[in-house]
């Protein structure tokens, strides 16, 4: 997660779109801080269309696909 993170800022930062193919929706929340650490103070927005709302509480202290919004909510 670390490093997806990284490097979808590396993206961002450079003026491009990061489009993220493959892998479970556990990596929106490492997309999702990229986005909001080059966006800065600015506001943005996500849109999440799925069965379920991906906020349930961490497995064992991991995250899983389940999990990406609940970390985004509960993120400084």
């Amino acid at each position: 997660h670390g490093e997806l993170e990284q490097r979808v800022r590396g993206v961002l930062e450079r003026g491009a779109v990061a489009f993220v193919v493959g892998g479970g929706n556990d990596q929106s929340y490492p997309n999702a801080r990229a986005l909001l650490g080059v966006a800065g103070g600015g506001r943005v927005a996500c849109v999440n269309i799925d069965a379920h709302l991906d906020v349930r509480p961490l497995k064992e202290g991991k995250a899983h696909s389940g999990s990406p919004f609940r970390l985004l909510l509960e993120d400084e």
